[in-house]
């Protein structure tokens, strides 16, 4: 069994001191999980953990794992590491979804849902996607805060609500994208945010250097960044997008790219 600390030394030495405290965790629990083989789980992890947990499982061939979110397509996710009997289960995940119903008139947010939850002193990590509708929203939470929640929230704000543990509905979950294409001089960070946002490469670098770009969900400041067919970045204030293929060269030497900007 390779240990997580030899995990971080062959192939993460470049993150933070988060991300590899993270990556630790990550590699303790395939651990316990083969060495006992139980179901281990954490989460729920966001986007940037959830892209760590990935790369970390592509390097190391780690089998017997998958990630769940209560409802196909969820953004937040719990990681399962999961033995033989259970690799195709998803009824064994600590996933549970509360409905809270409320009148129509209200027009209650995601803010609104989560700043409650936070009030109770749920961690972070224990809430997953909240879906907020007309008149009721549906929780996606792990078990163990569930009693909580069900004894303590009788209002959002100054609405009053009704929760109860449910069976999730139907969500769409579909991504919407609009396609941007163009021709670039190289795979360089600073001309794909250039011709995602329609501005001058020295102002895509401005953006670069003022912290205001994302890469695989952690801030860059080097505008020469080489980048890779599906990687995700986010540009504040302008919205996040995916370099979703690199394609041929132009006869002015330039490469056809295309991005897709979430929608």
């Amino acid at each position: 069994m390779r240990t997580a600390t030899c995990i971080i030394e062959m192939n993460l030495n470049h993150l933070n001191e988060e991300d590899r405290l993270f990556i630790s965790r990550i590699g303790d629990l395939f651990a316990i999980s083969q060495t006992r083989n139980i179901p281990k789980y954490i989460g729920f992890l966001n986007e940037r953990e959830v892209f760590l947990a990935s790369e970390l499982i592509r390097q190391q061939g780690f089998t017997g794992c998958r990630f769940f979110g209560g409802y196909e397509g969820a953004a937040r996710v719990v990681l399962g590491a999961l033995p033989d009997y259970l690799q195709d289960s998803e009824a064994s995940f600590p996933v549970r979804c509360v409905g809270v119903r409320y009148p129509k008139q209200y027009a209650l947010s995601h803010r609104d849902f989560l700043g409650t939850l936070m009030h109770l002193n749920i961690a972070r990590e224990c809430v997953g996607d909240i879906v907020v509708g007309e008149g009721q929203a549906y929780l996606f939470v792990l078990e163990q805060v569930v009693p909580l929640i069900l004894d303590e929230v009788v209002k959002i704000g100054s609405v009053g609500v009704k929760c109860e543990e449910t069976q999730p509905p139907e969500i769409e979950s579909e991504q919407a994208f609009e396609e941007i294409s163009g021709t670039i001089g190289s795979e360089r960070l600073d001309a794909v945010v250039a011709l995602a946002t329609r501005l001058s490469r020295q102002k895509s670098c401005e953006l670069i250097s003022r912290g205001l770009v994302q890469l695989q969900y952690e801030t860059v400041s080097k505008p020469d960044i080489p980048l890779k067919e599906g990687d995700v970045f986010s540009i504040r204030g302008y919205g996040k997008y995916k370099l979703s293929r690199i394609g041929s060269l132009s006869k002015k030497g330039h490469l056809h790219i295309t991005i897709e900007q979430y929608r």
